[in-house]
C-alpha cells in the first residue's frame, strides 16, 4: 500500500492570479467566489470588492450593518474602501449623517467621496471639522443637491481637502438669499485641481474665488453646463486663465436659466421671455467665450436648447459656430454636440450651414470624432427623451455630408 500525503497544488505566480483577480473586478459575486479560493486571494478579492461603498437613507438597515461591521475589531476592510457615496434623504427621518460621523472618520483611505443632499449648518460643524479633514487620501469631491448657509462653507470644506483634483458640484441650495453673497474669503484655491465640473451651482463665487488666489490651479478639464446668462462673463475669464492648460472643455445652456433669478417676474409671456432669454444667452457666448489662445485643448462638448417649433429659424441665432470658429490653433480631435429640442421639426432649424461653414474653414485636421446627440424635452413630463435615431442620423449626414464620408461622424 502506499501512503496517501494531501498534497497542495502548484503555486500561481501572484501577477498571474491578480490578473485573474482582476478580470473579474465588475462581478461582486465573482468577486466573493475568489475570495474563498485561498489566503492568498483574499487582498486582491477584497481590493475590488470593497473599492466602491454606497450608504443610502433608502436603506437604514444597511448603513447600520455596514458601520458594525467596518467598525468591529477584526475588521480589516476599511483600507480596501477608496471610494464612498453617502446619500441622505430631505425628511428630517432620512437624516442620518451627523448621528454617524465619528465612525466614518475610519474610512481613511478613501479617495473618491461623493455626499448626496447633506446640509451643512454651521462653520464649526461635526462635518467640517471633523469628518472631511480625516481623509488624508482625498483627491475627488462631488457635493450633489447640498443645503448651504454661506458660500464661505464651501471654501472651508475645499481648506479641509487640499489635495482634491476633481471637484464636481451639482444643484446647490442656500437656505435665505441674504446669506447668497461673495465676501472676500482668505482660503487658497485649490493648487492640485485638475478636473473642475459646475452644474446648477453658485458658479460666479466659484469662479471668483477661483482667480482671486495668487495663482489659478492649472485645470485640464472644465465642465460649465446649464449656464444663466449672468454666469457667462464669469466662465469667460476662468477660460482665459485657464489657456495654458485646458485639455477638455463642456459648456452649454440649460432649461434651467428660464427659471433664474435674475429675471423673476418676466413669466408672464412664454413666448417673448424664452426668445428674450435665449437671444441674451447666445449673445453672451458670443461676447465672453473665447478659445482663440487653448493650445492643449483637445476635445469640445457643447449643449445647446433650441427654441420652441414656433420660433422662426432666423431667430434661432446658434453661438456654437461662433465659438468654433475662434479656434485656430487647432489640435481639436473631439466635438460632441448635444441638442435638445422642444419639438422635432426644431432640429431642422438649428444652424446647420453655419455649423458646416466654421467646420470647413476652420478645417479641424486631427478630428477623429464628431458625434451628435438629439433629444426632446417634455415640458410638462420634465423629462428628455432621445429623438428617433434612425431620423436623426438622416437629417444629421445630409446636413454634414463631408464628415459623414470621412468616417467620423457618429450619433
Amino acid at each position: 500500500m502506499h501512503d496517501h500525503h494531501p498534497m497542495s497544488g502548484p503555486k500561481l505566480p501572484s501577477e498571474l492570479t491578480d490578473a485573474i483577480i482582476d478580470n473579474v473586478s465588475e462581478d461582486k459575486h465573482a468577486l466573493a467566489k475568489c475570495s474563498n479560493v485561498c489566503k492568498a486571494w483574499l487582498p486582491r478579492s477584497r481590493y475590488h470588492h470593497f473599492e466602491h461603498v454606497s450608504l443610502s437613507y433608502e436603506d437604514p438597515d444597511r448603513v447600520r450593518a455596514f458601520i458594525a461591521l467596518f467598525d468591529s475589531v477584526p475588521s480589516t476592510i476599511t483600507p480596501h474602501i477608496r471610494s464612498l457615496h453617502l446619500a441622505e434623504g430631505r425628511a428630517p427621518l432620512e437624516r442620518w449623517l451627523n448621528d454617524h460621523l465619528a465612525k466614518l472618520t475610519m474610512f481613511a483611505s478613501v479617495e473618491s467621496l461623493t455626499i448626496e443632499n447633506a446640509t451643512f449648518t454651521h462653520l464649526d460643524s461635526p462635518i467640517m471639522t471633523t469628518f472631511l479633514p480625516s481623509f488624508r487620501m482625498l483627491r475627488e469631491l462631488c457635493l450633489l443637491r447640498p443645503y448651504f448657509r454661506s458660500f464661505a462653507q464651501l471654501v472651508q470644506i475645499f481648506g479641509a481637502c487640499p489635495l482634491l483634483e476633481h471637484v464636481s458640484l451639482d444643484e446647490f441650495h442656500y437656505w435665505n438669499l441674504i446669506h447668497h453673497q461673495h465676501p472676500s474669503i482668505d482660503e487658497q484655491p485649490l493648487l492640485c485641481l485638475k478636473t473642475l465640473e459646475l452644474g446648477v451651482c453658485d458658479k460666479v463665487a466659484v469662479i471668483d474665488w477661483l482667480l482671486a488666489g495668487h495663482k489659478v490651479p492649472a485645470i485640464t478639464k472644465l465642465r460649465a453646463t446649464i449656464l444663466t446668462p449672468h454666469q457667462i462673463a464669469s466662465t469667460g475669464a476662468l477660460l482665459c486663465a485657464l489657456a495654458p492648460s485646458l485639455e477638455h472643455l463642456e459648456i452649454g445652456s440649460g432649461r434651467g436659466y428660464h427659471d433664474s433669478a435674475d429675471f423673476t417676474g418676466t413669466q408672464s409671456c412664454s413666448h417673448l421671455n424664452t426668445l428674450f432669454l435665449s437671444l441674451l444667452l447666445a449673445d453672451e457666448m458670443r461676447r465672453h467665450i473665447n478659445l482663440l489662445n487653448h493650445p492643449h485643448l483637445r476635445a469640445v462638448h457643447f449643449t445647446e436648447y433650441l427654441l420652441e417649433h414656433h420660433v422662426a429659424a432666423s431667430e434661432n441665432l446658434s453661438w456654437i459656430p461662433t465659438i468654433l470658429s475662434h479656434i485656430t490653433l487647432s489640435r481639436i480631435e473631439e466635438l460632441v454636440f448635444h441638442i435638445v429640442v422642444s419639438d422635432p421639426k426644431d432640429l431642422e432649424a438649428f444652424n446647420w450651414d453655419a455649423l458646416t461653414n466654421t467646420l470647413v474653414e476652420t478645417s479641424f485636421p486631427k478630428l477623429r470624432t464628431l458625434q451628435f446627440h438629439a433629444e426632446v424635452e417634455i415640458v410638462y413630463l420634465e423629462s428628455v427623451v432621445r429623438l428617433d435615431q434612425p431620423k436623426v442620423a438622416d437629417l444629421i449626414k445630409r446636413k454634414l455630408p463631408t464628415w459623414a464620408t470621412l468616417g467620423v461622424l457618429s450619433m
